[in-house]
């Protein structure tokens, strides 16, 4: 499991979404973090248009915001 650091908002793992992958990223931003699922998932996994609701769904945010 990817911890959050370096202050960063929120997290992605490609094995959350059922690929044997060790592809991940972590943002300030989710909507620049979703744009870099969607290139991956484009570029590694031949996905071309992945539904932003399932990325959304399996990004990781801090449980305490205050705590970076």
């Amino acid at each position: 499991m990817t911890m959050l650091h370096d202050g960063k908002q929120c997290s992605y793992e490609c094995r959350d979404m059922g690929f044997d992958c060790d592809w991940y990223c972590i943002e300030d931003d989710e909507n620049v973090l979703i744009d870099k699922v969607k290139a991956h998932a484009a570029e590694a996994h031949g996905i071309k248009n992945p539904a932003t609701d399932k990325i959304s769904g399996k990004i990781r945010k801090p449980a305490n915001p205050d705590l970076k």
